[in-house]
């Protein structure tokens, strides 16, 4: 299910990267929402799970300060909504990955309880027969 929702939002990206034009654009709202997606991908880990999604997000925000300083709206405004769009990409993808480790380690803890489980039913099963057979010696 979060694969389609990685697709659904790379999907995003492309067509906001390709319509994205306009004069009067809230740019400095915009860079200031990326700066706080960019923060919220930080704390789910996505420097390190998925570290090229976040750093294109923080260089296309350089990128956009810089065009906004310049006075370019229109190109700062594109830059900013591709790095927001980046941001929340490596967010969604550290998330996923983050699930796919807990899922692993859940995983992991079923094998081993029903290793264990497993281990407590033969030792039953031994019991019992060793009952039957007291049972069936004579006294």
């Amino acid at each position: 299910m979060m694969k389609w929702q990685l697709v659904a939002l790379c999907s995003a990206i492309l067509l906001l990267n390709a319509g994205c034009g306009g004069k009067n654009h809230p740019v400095a709202g915009l860079i200031y929402e990326t700066r706080a997606q960019i923060e919220v991908a930080k704390q789910a880990e996505a420097a390190t799970r998925a570290s090229q999604e976040f750093a294109d997000a923080e260089q296309m925000l350089a990128q956009a300060e810089t065009a906004l300083d310049a006075g370019e709206g229109d190109q700062a405004y594109r830059l900013g909504m591709r790095a927001y769009l980046n941001a929340r990409l490596a967010e969604a993808t550290a998330i996923l990955a983050q699930s796919e480790d807990q899922a692993i380690q859940i995983a992991k803890d079923l094998e081993s309880k029903l290793r264990a489980a497993d281990a407590a039913l033969r030792q039953l099963e031994e019991a019992e027969t060793r009952l039957e057979k007291l049972k069936a010696a004579p006294p």
